[in-house]
Formats: C-alpha cells, structure tokens, sequence
C-alpha cells in the first residue's frame, strides 16, 4: 500500500463491522478518481477523496451520508444502492459537477434535497416513483437533465407542469403522476411534449380511485382530465404509451384522428405498445385498429365499456389489414363489457384482421357473452373470468394453440367439441375454478390428438366427473396436476408415461 497515492480506482468490501484500514495520505487521495464501497461505512472521510469522479454506496450497514460528501466537488456520478438512508444531506446540493445520480433500493430514503435544483450540469437522474413520489422544486432549472423517469405534479410553487417544459433535452422514458393537480389545458400544453421529439416512453398518470381525490364531492363533478389530457399531446415519435386513472367520458381528439392536419403524418404511426389501465368513465374503446406498428395492447378496469364496437377496428377508411403487426392483446377488469364485436360488417373480403396476434389474455370480464373468432395466428390463449359462449366463439377456429388457460368460464360443461382435436401443437393445458364443467371433451380418443402436450393442470372443477382415456400414449407428457376435482369418478390410467413424467401430483 505504499503507493496507494496512484491509485485511480479503489474498491472497499467490509463484514459490515470492521472498516479496512486505509492509509490516509496528509494530502488525501489526489489521483484516486473512483470509489466503491460495498457495507463500509467512512464516516467523514469523504473529505479526503476531493478528486473523486465517480462514488458508488451499497449495502444496509450505511445509515446517513456526512456532509462532508459536499466536498467533493469534481463529483460526477453518485451511486446509492441497498443501503438504510433516511435522508441526503444538504450539502449534496453543492456538487455543482454531477451529472448522474442514481439511487436504488434505499427503501427508508422519502425525498430528495429541497435544492436539488442547484445542481445545473445533472443530466441523468434514476430514482424509483414507488419510493420518492415527490419530485424536487424547481426542477425546470436542471436545462442539461436528459434522463428523469417519472415527474409528480404538486400544486405548490415549481413543481408544475411548466417545471417540465424547460426540461427540453429529456429523453427515453418519463411517467407523470398526480395530473389531478394539473390547473387547465394551458398548464398541461406548458409541458411541450407535443416538441420533445426524444421521448419514446411515456406514461399519464391519475389517482386510480375517486376516493383517492383530496377534494370534495361538489369539486369531483368538476374534474378537468378532458381538457388536461388534450393539452399533453405526445410528439408522433412516441412508441409506448399509458394512460392510468382517467376520468374523462372520451379520449381527446389526438387519440381518435388518425391524421395529423399540420403534416399529414399519423400521430401514432410509430406505436407499438398501449396501456389504458382505470380509465372507468370512458365509454368507448379508442379507434386502434389502423395503427400500422402496433404489437401490445393492453385495457384494464374500463368499467363503463359495455361493447367494444366496429370503431375499435377502424375509422370507416378501408385498409388492407386491421391491428396488422399486433402480437399481444389483453383486455381485464371491464366488469360490465357483454359484447365484443367482429369487424367483418366493416372488412371486404382481402382485409384481414389480427393477422399477427400470438398472445390473447381476457381476465375478469365475466358478462362477456360474444366475442370475434377470427385469430389465425394465436398461440397462447388465457381465459379468467367470461361466459362460455364467448369462450367457443374465440375458440371454434383456432388451429396452432401451443398454451391453453381456462378459468373461472361459466356454464361451460364440456370443452368446444374441436378444440383439442384441431391443436394438434398444444403444449401446455390448465383447466381450474370451471365449477360447471362435467367433462374435459366427449370425444373418446381426444388426447390422441394431444401428442405434443407436456403439461396438464386441472384444478377446483366441482362438478368434474369424466376425463378421457389415453395419457398414457403421451410421450411428451411431463407434467400432471390434479387436485380439488372431487367428484371424478376415476383418473385415466398413465402407466405408459409413468417413468418419464417429471412431476405427477393427484390431491
């Protein structure tokens, strides 16, 4: 250690007891520009690392940070992780060099230094919402900051939107909380997100619950979310957008005009995730269908939607494909949905409609009775929660299932005649919680057409009395789960595919 006064990059690991005995120069440390310290505490020995570039802090044994810490002014990058910090000092705000602060896991650690604004050349903050859910005052001073993952409305002074439209650098991923708080459609434009051509992610975030509303019954009738939602008009660049909480009775027009008139381009035409989660006032789904880049699309807790209508599809412009690259579609919580409609009344006979939908998950939407059959390239299917005639439907023409959910589907007694016959791909099959089911099929040799299957789970079918012969042709078969069926009568034989199953559990 006698030429520790060269070294560039130090890494101190402690038991958490016993701090390593460094040998302190009269000087400190003048060329040692990286610290990482994992369960060591150093107290106020920071002063002695005044050249230090980069300083990371992991582990529960670091309580506080000193304020010493302020005295390192050449600072550009300030990682905390897993520690038990309740508070960062002031003097953090004097790290007029930093330009990434990131802090993780610190789960006693509730808010930021009130000054953090002091610190003009950040450029990156990482911060997780769920444990710092205010963001700090004045935050629009920090011009050069890029990276900032979430912004928290408040009413008080600086923390409005227009905090947010100084910030024109950001870039990647931003989620806004609170917009409950938001003044009017002239606050929410001062955002500028219709400008920000770099932000790629971005998520609109209300309080999901009306009781949530730190305001008064009269005030709740009053609610602006339509006109604030219409002021954060996203830039087109946008690829993943949410939308949570919303208590507005219709999206705003740059959601259901499929064309922007100032240039002619889509808005949306480079989505390709969409998330509408508690937006229980709304009730219609929005137009999606003509949406070229596609690929998610997920709606939860649309309470007031009883129908998804031909409008989900299309606008009435004919196109060659509706919902074209759209890979992965779930609709749940739409307690009072009855009917999904098919799009063929508005499709000519060469449009085609969900041509590349793999992934259909519907969980509890449990008045559902119709719903399309149209899926031709569906793989997985996961049903939770809906009537068994939707069920058949979305199922009668499926062909190249490789995983099968059932739950929770009412009045279905049988499984749809075709449907382990037409599946000859199917890999996996769990049936539970289908309390009118008798029989898995009425076919006699159906597992015949199941040479694929490895995993069969069926569980909490009461009224389960029947299941088939013919596991035990299953070669595939490693995987079988029955329990809480308690009213079948025998189980199929499986000595054939007894030596090779994996797992076998029978309760």
């Amino acid at each position: 250690m006698n030429d520790i006064n060269h070294v560039r990059r130090l890494a101190v690991r402690s038991n958490g007891k016993a701090i390593p005995e460094i040998p302190i120069l009269e000087d400190g440390f003048t060329k040692l520009h990286t610290l990482v310290s994992e369960d060591a505490d150093f107290g106020n020995m920071f002063s002695k690392f005044k050249c230090l570039r980069v300083l990371k802090l992991f582990g529960n044994i670091i309580t506080e940070l000193p304020d010493s810490i302020g005295q390192l002014i050449h600072l550009r990058l300030l990682y905390i992780a897993d520690t038990n910090i309740k508070a960062l000092p002031k003097s953090l705000t004097k790290l007029y060099n930093l330009q990434t602060l990131r802090i993780k896991n610190c789960n006693l650690l509730k808010e930021l230094p009130k000054d953090l604004s002091n610190l003009i050349n950040l450029r990156h903050i990482y911060i997780d919402h769920n444990l710092i859910n205010r963001t700090p005052k004045d935050i629009g001073r920090l011009t050069s900051l890029q990276t900032l993952s979430y912004f928290v409305v408040n009413p008080d002074a600086g923390c409005s939107l227009e905090e947010l439209g100084r910030l024109n650098q950001l870039s990647g991923e931003l989620d806004i909380y609170n917009l409950e708080h938001v003044r009017d459609n002239v606050e929410a434009k001062s955002a500028n997100l219709a400008k920000n051509a770099k932000i790629y992610k971005l998520g609109f975030h209300w309080r999901a619950d009306e009781d949530d509303y730190d305001i008064s019954d009269e005030e709740l009738e009053d609610i602006n979310d339509e006109e604030v939602l219409e002021g954060l008009q996203p830039h087109q660049n946008l690829k993943s957008l949410t939308i949570e909480g919303y208590k507005g009775k219709k999206f705003p027009s740059w959601m259901l005009t499929g064309r922007d008139a100032r240039d002619g381009l889509s808005l949306f035409d480079n989505l390709i995730e969409i998330t509408l989660r508690s937006c229980n006032k709304c009730e219609e789904v929005p137009t999606l269908g003509h949406l070229p880049w596609l690929q998610v699309l997920e709606i939860n807790g649309m309470n007031n939607v009883r129908c998804i209508g031909t409008k989900f599809y299309s606008d009435g412009n004919y196109r060659n494909a509706l919902f074209p690259t759209l890979r992965r579609l779930g609709l749940s919580e739409m307690w009072n949905l009855v009917e999904w409609k098919d799009a063929k009344e508005l499709t000519r006979a060469t449009c085609e409609v969900f041509p590349c939908l793999e992934e259909l998950i519907i969980e509890s939407c449990d008045k559902l009775t119709s719903a399309p059959c149209h899926f031709p390239s569906l793989k997985k299917l996961e049903i939770d929660g809906i009537c068994s005639t939707a069920f058949e439907n979305i199922s009668s023409k499926l062909t190249i299932l490789t995983s099968l959910v059932i739950r929770r589907v009412s009045q279905l007694t049988c499984l749809p005649e075709q449907l382990l016959q037409n599946n000859t791909s199917l890999m996996s099959l769990e049936i539970s919680e289908c309390h009118w089911l008798e029989s898995i099929s009425r076919h006699q040799d159906v597992w015949a057409f199941c040479t694929s299957l490895r995993s069969l789970h069926i569980w909490h079918c009461r009224n389960l009395s029947y299941i088939p012969d013919g596991l035990h042709k299953l070669i595939s078969l490693d995987n079988v789960e029955l329990s809480n069926c308690h009213n079948l009568r025998c189980f199929p034989s499986i000595h054939g595919v007894m030596p090779l199953l994996g797992r076998l559990e029978v309760l």
